[in-house]
């Protein structure tokens, strides 16, 4: 499914002019807050590659480079401990007897 498909992919930010890679769903670990006046507060994480905006945009100077999403909070809490569960291994298993 889709969800299980973002939940492992990596994520990629510029910061401080450098490549930050956070592999394999660890983006999820790695949220904020941010508060939406009118609305309320959101979790905000790194969603998939930020670098070619860089290129896409012509701004080689730029060190902060941020593509993100916004979710109510406890999202990425839920989606670190899903992740501690082994729920999105695609790994076969047998529940035989359990």
């Amino acid at each position: 499914s889709s969800l299980v498909h973002a939940s492992r992919r990596d994520a990629r930010i510029v910061r401080d002019g450098k490549v930050i890679l956070w592999p394999n769903g660890e983006t999820y670990a790695h949220a904020g807050l941010i508060e939406v006046k009118g609305l309320g507060w959101f979790e905000e994480y790194a969603n998939a590659d930020s670098t070619p905006y860089v290129q896409t945009y012509n701004m080689p100077e730029v060190k902060e480079v941020y593509r993100g999403t916004l979710r109510f909070p406890g999202w990425c809490e839920m989606i670190c401990k899903m992740q501690d569960l082994g729920l999105y291994d695609d790994r076969k298993r047998s529940f035989k007897g359990k």
